[in-house]
């Protein structure tokens, strides 16, 4: 499996100083995309055909499936708003 990065969440990433736990977490979802501590799920509502995984209590990265074996990481959100994404622009 393959995943790849936007500019803007790789800018989340650093800006919010996650990047040893978004690490860890991408290296399991690789090895393991549903590993429970992922908690990864596709996404409904407003946001539908996008899917999420869990970087820590606070934030989820949220990703689009490409094909079969690639996925793309759009953007980092706070839980909250994966939780509600009607209320968030992204």
């Amino acid at each position: 499996m393959q995943v790849k990065l936007s500019k803007k969440a790789t800018k989340h990433i650093q800006k919010l100083g996650l990047r040893k736990q978004f690490e860890k977490q991408l290296a399991l979802f690789l090895s393991n995309p549903f590993h429970p501590s992922l908690d990864f799920k596709p996404l409904k509502g407003g946001v539908k055909g996008l899917y999420a995984f869990r970087i820590n209590d606070q934030y989820r990265a949220r990703l689009i499936k490409i094909d079969e074996h690639t996925y793309f990481i759009l953007v980092v959100v706070t839980s909250i708003d994966s939780l509600h994404p009607g209320d968030n622009a992204g």
